[in-house]
């Protein structure tokens, strides 16, 4: 494999003619200057080069080189584009030409996973070439390139945003007030798909549609329909709506990257639904909108009440997502209830009941794409932790461990992450936050510690933004609510004194006493606190990419983790 560079003129494009797979092979391409690039793939790259040149948008551009690679195929060319497409968007060096247009989504395809052990040799030669500013490990890691909106969905995704498209079209052209659910598990995309929405319909008009469209191509057509009633309405006004504060900021980090302060605009709080109307609003994590219940504080119960009051709503029965509904004419929900982790989430009675005057329409994401034990392991925590009588099972190479001994977790997770970067430990709201707030001075002055088990202690979180990728994260304990919402590539999760399991009964134990999310306990009955409990466990869980390491305060509870891991 190497890179063949040339001038990005018609000189160039008869030199490349001339190079061994310059003609009639399949190859991977990048087109730029100092500032804007063009990735694709082609299986002619001196006609692909000439058909570039007469392209107006492709003007300013000086430079083009194809991988040369003798093992490429087609299949692997498309794969290996969009890998690289994502990379240089997440890399940041060039603004991306690339504009996605209902892609088709990945598939799988022979000897795939050696194609995709070629990506970081190509961008490894790219580095060479100083066509990137970052390295592959540092981007894979990275939340550009996780949130990435070129990333390729997969067909089932993919299908998914057609089908939300095809829906809010069709709203807005008959004047209907209109709801699409997407309803999906842990894991299955359900913030790719929603960023991918956003970002296609906020760039309609750049996307390309062929003159002569082939009447096979369901998204060419529907892309065509949507140019041809922004021609005649107006694009859209879109607001991607984000009701957790920490992915909220985060997205909204990466929109300002992809696009500038026009894109980051489009990342809202549910709070600023109310001081304006939209035509299509998407919500990310929509089981986490808010009811007047157990909220932040004295101001964010004083915005909620601001807002109910200029929407001519009663603070009392009123929700966010109401809100939603009134400032919407189309509105995309993104919705797992079992993820419903505080008494504010509003509950799927109220949910249904607010959504229930719409014209409705359904989808559902089914296949598992964060973690490698697959849509079998979610299930399989649902299973056990609803304390169901299944089999044991085992997942192939995803890293499942319970540990003795909680330091030994711990340093286990630093180790992972000095090895492949993005391992972090996480526990259940079952110690005080001791040292929130406190400076560093005053923290080692007074001997303060926030998690204290056996001889060890622990720091929570210093962060509440971000605190994933914040510099200290790997020596510090996270929580439900600074996780929900990212990908890990594996979690070390301590299960606190607050819940244990009696072996006997076959039922989950709850120590209030123990439990320190003061939110939840104020406003929940006892049945609702273990609900609340439970599920922030699965959904820390079913963080981990690769694996999830385990250590349990309790002895019934370390029981229940080796029962079943």
């Amino acid at each position: 494999m190497r890179l063949e560079t040339y001038d990005f003129n018609s000189m160039g494009c008869e030199l490349a003619g001339q190079a061994s797979r310059g003609k009639n092979w399949p190859v991977v391409y990048l087109i730029h200057n100092q500032q804007e690039m063009y990735v694709g793939e082609t299986n002619s790259f001196q006609n692909r080069f000439r058909q570039h040149l007469d392209n107006p948008e492709r003007a300013s551009l000086t430079t083009i080189s194809f991988i040369d690679d003798e093992e490429f195929n087609k299949s692997a060319i498309l794969d290996i584009e969009q890998g690289l497409i994502r990379l240089c968007g997440a890399d940041g060096k060039f603004v991306l030409q690339n504009k996605n247009a209902g892609q088709s989504g990945m598939h799988n395809y022979f000897q795939r996973e050696k194609y995709e052990k070629k990506i970081p040799e190509i961008w490894e030669e790219l580095s060479k070439a100083k066509l990137t500013s970052h390295a592959y490990d540092e981007l894979v890691n990275s939340n550009l390139f996780k949130y990435s909106p070129y990333t390729t969905p997969t067909e089932e995704q993919n299908d998914i945003c057609y089908s939300v498209m095809k829906q809010i079209l069709e709203s807005l052209q008959n004047g209907k007030s209109g709801t699409s659910i997407v309803y999906g598990s842990a894991g299955t995309g359900k913030t790719i798909v929603a960023i991918n929405l956003v970002y296609t319909l906020t760039n309609i008009l750049l996307m390309n549609v062929d003159d002569d469209i082939d009447e096979s191509d369901k998204w060419q057509k529907l892309i065509k329909e949507w140019k041809m009633y922004v021609h005649a309405s107006g694009l859209p006004k879109i607001a991607f709506v984000v009701p957790m504060q920490s992915l909220n900021a985060t997205l909204s980090d990466v929109f300002y990257d992809v696009g500038g302060k026009q894109m980051q605009e489009i990342v809202i709080s549910p709070y600023r639904i109310a001081k304006e109307k939209y035509d299509i609003v998407i919500v990310d994590e929509s089981h986490r909108l808010k009811k007047r219940k157990s909220l932040a504080g004295g101001f964010e119960f004083k915005m909620f009440d601001e807002c109910c009051e200029s929407l001519g709503l009663d603070p009392k029965t009123s929700n966010q997502l109401e809100w939603i509904v009134q400032q919407s004419r189309h509105r995309v929900l993104f919705y797992d209830p079992s993820q419903s982790i505080k008494p504010a989430d509003i509950n799927p009675a109220e949910y249904n009941n607010v959504i229930q005057g719409t014209f409705i329409q359904r989808n559902t994401l089914l296949s598992q794409m964060r973690c490698l034990g697959g849509s079998d392991y979610i299930d399989y925590i649902k299973s056990i932790f609803n304390l169901e009588n299944i089999p044991k099972k085992v997942f192939g190479d995803y890293d499942i461990k319970v540990f003795d001994d909680v330091d030994q977790m711990v340093q286990a997770i630093k180790a992972k992450d000095r090895e492949i970067g993005l391992c972090r430990n996480l526990a259940g709201y079952a110690w005080k936050w001791v040292t929130k707030g406190q400076a560093a001075q005053q923290i080692v002055a007074g001997n303060l510690f926030d998690i204290v088990i056996g001889s060890y202690r622990y720091y929570w979180n210093t962060t509440d933004k971000n605190w994933i990728l914040s510099p200290n994260a790997v020596n510090e304990i996270g929580c439900v609510h600074t996780s929900q919402g990212y990908d890990l590539n594996i979690v070390g999760l301590i299960f606190g004194n607050e819940i244990d399991w009696d072996e006997r009964r076959n039922c989950f134990i709850i120590n209030e006493k123990e439990f320190y999310d003061t939110k939840v306990k104020m406003d929940s009955p006892a049945c609702q606190i273990q609900q609340h409990i439970i599920n922030a466990y699965k959904v820390m869980i079913t963080r981990g990419i690769k694996g999830c390491y385990m250590y349990a305060c309790n002895p019934g509870m370390q029981k229940f983790l080796k029962k079943w891991f």
